[in-house]
Formats: structure tokens, C-alpha cells, sequence
């Protein structure tokens, strides 16, 4: 769905999806939003598969802010390691222990302020990354010394809406969900041919 446009997927039905329904929200990688038949709960899904909000018995109305600016992201750096045989690097890179990503959403966290959240997954090892347009912090308080000009430029090229979610993602190091998944595929089907 998401590669033929969609932002959001709505789910019409009487059965109300439970599991199988977060599961596709995170696959697809994109929030769903439910209306079911009679009594049932009808609930908001983000792209990370958590229920946002939901109906009840008693509650027959639900409101939620869907933000169609979110990415999910991979956060366990392995696509930083060196192919197996290789050898891990002994000069304490980040490709040792993934930290590279790792810095990547804090140096993006401190970059954006209070117009990104990021929520995670860790058993998962993803992220979900969203942003909220203009920030509010970063126009109330000081530059801090320390931050550098890249940092501060990359701010104001996404709070000025010239910079894309994708654009900022990858400014920072950060692999997309679903572009991890294809390169892990691809390397799966390269081993299978090797052996």
C-alpha cells in the first residue's frame, strides 16, 4: 500500500483485527485507522503497531492527531558490520557495536528538539520517528555554543519545511525500516546462492 501512496490505511470491517491488525500496521509501515460494526472497539494503529487510542462499550467516539510525518526506522547497527569472514574492526569504530546509530537519533533528537519524537522498540530494534514540524523549544532558548553549524542549518532547513522527513533521516545515518529489511533480503539470498 505504502509504495502505491498510501499515508494511512482505514480498516472497514466487523471484525475488528486485533493482533493481525497491529502486525500489518508495522509490515505496511503505515498507521490504520478502524471503524467496526456494532459494539466493538474501533482504534487508531501508528505505524509501530501500538494502539494510539481506542473506542469501548462507554466510549463510542475516540479523537486522535494522525501524524502522517513518521518514520520507522532500524536501530541495531548490524548493517554497519562488516560482512561475516571479514573481521570486526579493532580500532573501536562504531561499526563494532552499532553505536553509529545509536548516535545518529540522539544527534537527531538534539538537532530537532520538541519537533521529533522518537519512540522504540527494542526487542525490535526499531524506532519510530516523528516529526512535528516547527519547534517551539528551539526558537525560545539560545544556540548552545557547542552545537554546530551543520546541526543548527539542518534545524532550520526542516523547520522551514525545505528538508523531507526522508532527507532528515538519512542526514543522520539512519536506515529506514523498510530499506533494511530489502538489504538483509537481498544479502539472505546472496549467502543462499554462495553455499
Amino acid at each position: 500500500m505504502k509504495e502505491r501512496g498510501a499515508q494511512v490505511a482505514v480498516w472497514l470491517s466487523a471484525y475488528p483485527g486485533g493482533l493481525p491488525l497491529r502486525i500489518r500496521a508495522l509490515e505496511s509501515e503505515l498507521p490504520i485507522v478502524t471503524s467496526v460494526q456494532g459494539i466493538r472497539a474501533a482504534r487508531y494503529v501508528d505505524a509501530a503497531g501500538r494502539v494510539r487510542t481506542t473506542t469501548s462499550r462507554w466510549q463510542r467516539m475516540a479523537f486522535a492527531d494522525v501524524n502522517l510525518h513518521q518514520r520507522l526506522v532500524h536501530t541495531d547497527g548490524s548493517h554497519a558490520l562488516p560482512p561475516p569472514g571479514a573481521g570486526l574492526p579493532r580500532d573501536g569504530s562504531d561499526a563494532t557495536i552499532g553505536r553509529g546509530v545509536v548516535d545518529g537519533v540522539l544527534r537527531l533528537q538534539r538537532a530537532l528538539g520538541r519537533s521529533v519524537t522518537v519512540s522504540t522498540l527494542d526487542e525490535e530494534h526499531l524506532a519510530l520517528i516523528e516529526f512535528h514540524g516547527e519547534s517551539t523549544e528551539s526558537k525560545r532558548r539560545p544556540q548552545a555554543q557547542s552545537e554546530d553549524d551543520y546541526v543548527t542549518r539542518l534545524r532550520d532547513s526542516f523547520t522551514g519545511l525545505r528538508l523531507s522527513v526522508d532527507d532528515a533521516i538519512a542526514s543522520f545515518g539512519l536506515r529506514p525500516y523498510r530499506a533494511y529489511i530489502d538489504r538483509c533480503t537481498v544479502a539472505v539470498r546472496n549467502a543462499r546462492i554462495g553455499s
